[in-house]
């Protein structure tokens, strides 16, 4: 219920515009071992990363968005399977060099989401219904990602559902 109402608080905080981005150097490493700690099923994700890896971004936000994306992951990838965690160095986006980041799973019971849906609001697939959930954590993950800069995509290859965030390591000008 704590999450629940969480998530529901952090959706009014960002349709109110009432979400501040805190700029500071993020390693990575730390971030990924607290968002572990903190979610349902740990040792269900297999985290594959180079040793030293920092951002400048706003690291309570980033949190959010990969802890959301983690437990959705987790909560809705078929039984016994595990969640990958990629961190590594992509291209250069818009904003310069940028950390791809991707959470893939096998779907289970509730098969795979709407690729148009994915990210509204609310939404959820109808045989996803039957979890408990709010619909609120793939919406609040793309907002909160687009805040500090970044862009998230829903890219489900033949046998996983995939997330990617591209991040961006520092943006100019901040």
């Amino acid at each position: 219920m704590n999450s629940v109402i969480e998530r529901c608080l952090q959706a009014a905080q960002f349709d109110d515009q009432r979400l501040e981005v805190r700029r500071e150097m993020v390693d990575l490493h730390k971030l990924v071992s607290d968002v572990l700690t903190a979610g349902g099923q740990p040792e269900r994700v297999q985290v594959q990363m180079p040793h030293a890896l920092t951002v400048r971004t706003d690291r309570q936000l980033l949190f959010i968005a990969l802890h959301n994306l983690l437990e959705n992951a987790c909560k809705y990838a078929a039984a016994d399977t595990p969640v990958t965690l990629n961190l590594s160095m992509g291209g250069v986006g818009s904003a310069g060099p940028c950390v791809l980041l991707t959470v893939a799973n096998v779907p289970g019971a509730s098969g795979w989401p709407d690729p148009q849906r994915v990210f509204e609001k609310y939404y959820r697939s109808p045989s996803a219904r039957r979890m408990a959930g709010t619909g609120l954590g793939l919406y609040l993950v793309r907002h909160l990602v687009l805040k500090i800069g970044g862009a998230v995509r829903y890219e489900p290859n033949s046998t996983q559902v995939r997330f990617t965030v591209d991040l961006p390591v520092a943006l100019r000008g901040v």
